[in-house]
C-alpha cells in the first residue's frame, strides 16, 4: 500500500552543510573570539526556539562585552549559508518521482522560522506542505494534520531516532505513520539510540514504496 504523503526532516534527511559548522565559526574567530566560546554560545542558542545568528550573536556580544557591525555579521552568515547548503545528491530524483507517483511530498522540521525557510528557499527543494515547528511534540502535531488532510498511513523520514520514538510515545500507531530512520555516512546521532522499532535506511534511494 502507498503512502497518503510522504514527509522528510529536512537537516541531514534532505539537506547538509557542507564543511559542517565551521563556517560559522569563523565568522566570530577571526574576530579575536575564541572557538571554544563560540561553540559554547552556538549550543546555548540552540535551545532558545532552534538556531539563528542574531541569537548566537547577542549570547557573544554578551559573553566578550565586544561590539561588532550587526549588518556585516548577518551579511557573512547569509552568504556561507548560501555557500554552505546543499541537497543529498539524490533528494531531487526521490522527490520528482514522488511528484510523478502524485504523492504529496511534506517536509517537517524543528528550528528557527527564519534560519529554517532561508535553507529551504535556497535548495529550491519542491514540496506540498512545509512545517518549521518548535518543542518536542511539534513534529507529530504536523503528523497528525497530515493524517488528517491526506488520510493515512503517511511515510515518515528522520535522522534523528528520538524524534522517531516520539511519534509512537505520543500515541501515533505504525498504521498510522510509518517511521524510517535514515541512516547516513554523516549523521550526526550516531549514539543516540531508538527505543521503538523503525526502518532503517542509508540513503533516501531505499524508501520502500
Amino acid at each position: 500500500m502507498l503512502p497518503t504523503c510522504i514527509a522528510f526532516d529536512f537537516d541531514s534527511t534532505l539537506s547538509r552543510i557542507l564543511g559542517g559548522l565551521q563556517g560559522i565559526f569563523a565568522i566570530f574567530i577571526k574576530r579575536d573570539v575564541p572557538k571554544e566560546l563560540v561553540k559554547e554560545c552556538y549550543e546555548e542558542s540552540k535551545k532558545d526556539g532552534g538556531f539563528n545568528i542574531q541569537g548566537l550573536l547577542e549570547k557573544i556580544k554578551l559573553k566578550t562585552q565586544k561590539s561588532f557591525d550587526d549588518n556585516v555579521i548577518f551579511f557573512e552568515f547569509d552568504e556561507w549559508v548560501k555557500s554552505s547548503i546543499a541537497l543529498y545528491p539524490e533528494s531531487i530524483s526521490v522527490i520528482s518521482d514522488l511528484k510523478k507517483q502524485k504523492i504529496p511530498v511534506a517536509i517537517v522540521t524543528r528550528g528557527d522560522q527564519s534560519y529554517q525557510k532561508r535553507k529551504i528557499e535556497l535548495t529550491r527543494v519542491l514540496y506540498d506542505e512545509l512545517y518549521i515547528v518548535s518543542g518536542e511534540s511539534g513534529k507529530c502535531k504536523a503528523l497528525r494534520e497530515l493524517m488528517q488532510k491526506y488520510g493515512n498511513p503517511v511515510l515518515f523520514i528522520d535522522d534523528d531516532p528520538r524524534d522517531l520514538d516520539l511519534i509512537r510515545e505520543h500515541g501515533i500507531s505504525e498504521n498510522e505513520v510509518t517511521t524510517i530512520l535514515i541512516l547516513r555516512d554523516d549523521n550526526h546521532h550516531q549514539d543516540a539510540h531508538s527505543v521503538h522499532s523503525h526502518l532503517k535506511i542509508k540513503t533516501l534511494d531505499e524508501i520502500p514504496l
